[in-house]
């Protein structure tokens, strides 16, 4: 059976919750319900980019409308 994607409210809540309140990934895997395995995964695909502050920040500006 293939792994269920996350929603895009989780992949944001990942990111806010490492960058803005600098949580652990096994403090945040166990607020949002999902494995470490996930979390590190998000938080190494935002550290590519360079500016994970930037990144959550372009994902709030397009839902603010």
């Amino acid at each position: 059976m293939p792994a269920r994607r996350s929603s895009m409210r989780k992949i944001k809540d990942v990111l806010r919750l490492k960058y803005d309140a600098n949580l652990n990934h096994r403090q945040i895997a166990a607020s949002l319900k999902l494995s470490v395995g996930v979390i590190s995964k998000y938080a190494k695909a935002a550290e590519a980019i360079n500016e994970p502050g930037w990144r959550v920040n372009a994902l709030d500006s397009t839902n603010s409308s």
